[in-house]
């Protein structure tokens, strides 16, 4: 073999056998290589079991080493973690004997046929705790054989996170395809409360108060505005209702809305205010935020025992963590601002907890709800790139917390809220030629209806297409066009820019079910008066289109205005 060293000899005397010294020598030389080499390979074997020790020790999985009749011979950190005990309380304790009492005994039996071999990977199987909660775990187990012995090596693994993930990211799928078919039925359910309403308007003002019918058709309009609200929820849910972000500081907003939500709450409830400091601004529209607000107070007050009990609404600053984010899917790490509505009411249990951001999913009595409330409180906080956390269990209240992205405070405009000079204005009426487009036949008929019995002069498109050609052959003067956004074939901004081309002071009003603040958000134009959502009122849509008649600035010939964005998909 390879030398282990130098064995070096030294005597005073001169009188000693060559051969003897030699024997002698190589006996000594031989113990101590054979020494040496025992040495190395104790140290090489303690280095093994060393590093084995720390990749067992440091395993994310649990590792049980069990006897053939599933005693546990050793166990590793994980493994601790999973059965929440040390080890010296696993040891020697059947691993079956950690199952939760209420699981059913079916996915243990596999382990019994390892013994004889084979390798088994159960359904996950309930790990009891000390502190009673269970854990829903996946276990493996395969034969080894050391040392002339048996053993079963177990490989747990803890699948109450990726389960909880996978019930969120259904959620979020479940949601998403709900809000796409809302967002859908409320745009075309719009278009026919535009007629429903805008008819009902008509004939109201035609028959006066007082008249035969004129209650039956006030009735008709009421429906018809409700309806609207509803639509106005769906479109919440679905992240298409129209906004109007503004940056607003929450602990003001909330107290500009606190005599409304004294209202919300009712007479037996105690309502309070709660705000932290170093709190950001946020940008939101202020009527959503309103709706989250009643919203949220409203669900608090209807938890608490006869409505008697204390509702705190606060706000404050948050640091979201990595933590968090990991485990609240839809979250984002970061600053935040927050909203926040505790009640000490009933609370929800699991089930409920899992479902309450579901539209049309109701606790409450038929006919007492809608169930469109947490839905549109997701949807409104989705479409401002926010996060919502609800905590509660039955018995011990709610806590809703609303997280916004903040924003930097910004001083308004100058000049902002003042009426325009009247000495710059334009006459409007029926000198005015406004183009309307919308491939909505009903809507297209009475908006014309509106328009020419207010004098204007009206020209219709049923398409993008229609108008270019419509505007190609008209020799006169066009003011004003009015288009839908959503429509089969060229949509009306693509419409819009290309009418211009002609026609460069063409005055602009767009309409539509849809939102159009990530318009806004992405290009950086506040569309202003320039925009009109449905459904709207007869005296709205006449106003809306005499003010841009007698406005001297032609809205949107600016950077960043609506003539200077690029094509969008519709």
């Amino acid at each position: 073999g390879e030398p282990a060293g130098v064995l070096l000899l030294a005597s005073p005397r001169d009188d000693l056998d060559d051969a003897e010294v030699k024997t002698f020598a190589s006996t000594v030389a031989g113990q101590l290589a054979q020494a040496v080499s025992l040495a190395g390979a104790a140290g090489r074997l303690r280095t093994g079991e060393e590093r084995y020790r720390a990749i067992v020790e440091n395993a994310n999985d649990a590792l049980f080493l069990l006897d053939p009749s599933g005693e546990v011979l050793e166990v590793n950190r994980s493994g601790e973690e999973i059965l929440g005990r040390p080890a010296a309380s696993i040891l020697h304790h059947r691993l079956r004997d950690f199952a939760a009492p209420d699981a059913p005994d079916t996915g243990w039996e596999g382990l019994e046929r390892v013994p004889a071999g084979e390798a088994v990977r159960l359904e996950p199987v309930q790990i009891a705790r000390p502190d009673g909660t269970a854990v829903p775990v996946e276990l493996s187990a395969s034969l080894l054989r050391a040392g002339g012995r048996s053993m079963v090596l177990a490989i747990a693994r803890d699948v109450s996170r990726r389960r909880a993930l996978e019930r969120r990211l259904f959620m979020a799928q479940k949601m998403e395809a709900v809000g796409q078919l809302a967002g859908g039925i409320a745009h075309d359910f719009n278009n026919l409360l535009m007629v429903i309403n805008g008819y009902a308007e008509i004939l109201l003002g035609r028959t006066g108060e007082g008249r035969p019918g004129a209650a039956e058709l006030g009735e008709i309009l009421r429906a018809g505005q409700r309806a609207a609200a509803l639509t106005s929820q769906l479109l919440g849910f679905s992240r298409r209702q129209v906004v109007r972000p503004r940056v607003l500081d929450l602990p003001a907003a909330t107290a500009a809305l606190e005599e409304d939500l004294r209202r919300v709450a009712g007479p037996r409830a105690s309502l309070r205010f709660v705000h932290g400091e170093g709190q950001r601004p946020v940008k939101i529209d202020p009527v959503q935020l309103e709706q989250v607000l009643v919203q949220l107070v409203l669900n608090a007050s209807e938890a608490l025992p006869d409505g008697a009990g204390a509702i705190t609404v606060g706000t404050g600053a948050a640091v979201l963590d990595e933590a968090f984010v990991r485990a609240n899917e839809g979250a984002r790490a970061g600053p935040h601002t927050f909203l926040s509505v505790v009640d000490g009411g009933r609370g929800m249990d699991e089930e409920t907890l899992s479902r309450c951001f579901e539209p049309f999913f109701s606790t409450k009595e038929v006919g007492k709800g809608s169930g469109l409330g947490l839905a549109t409180v997701y949807g409104v906080v989705k479409q401002n790139d926010g996060y919502v956390r609800i905590e509660s269990a039955p018995g011990r209240g709610t806590t809703v917390r609303v997280y916004l992205p903040p924003v930097e405070p910004v001083a308004p405009p100058p000049g902002e809220g003042r009426a325009p000079s009247a000495g710059r204005e334009e006459a409007a009426g029926s000198a005015s030629t406004v183009l309307v487009i919308e491939d909505e036949w009903a809507v297209r008929y009475l908006v014309r209806q509106v328009l020419r019995h207010a004098g204007y002069q009206v020209l219709e498109a049923e398409s993008g297409e229609d108008a270019l050609e419509l505007a190609m052959k008209h020799q006169g003067r066009i003011d004003l066009v009015l288009s839908d956004v959503v429509m089969k074939g060229m949509g009306g901004r693509d419409a819009v820019r290309r009418l211009r081309v002609d026609r460069p002071d063409l005055k602009v009003l767009l309409m539509s079910g849809y939102s159009y603040d990530a318009l806004v958000e992405d290009e950086g134009a506040d569309l202003g008066e320039q925009f009109l959502p449905k459904p709207f009122s007869t005296e709205a849509l006449l106003a809306k289109v005499s003010g841009l008649l007698r406005a001297v600035k032609v809205i949107g010939t600016e950077p960043g205005s609506l003539s200077s964005l690029p094509p969008r998909g519709e």
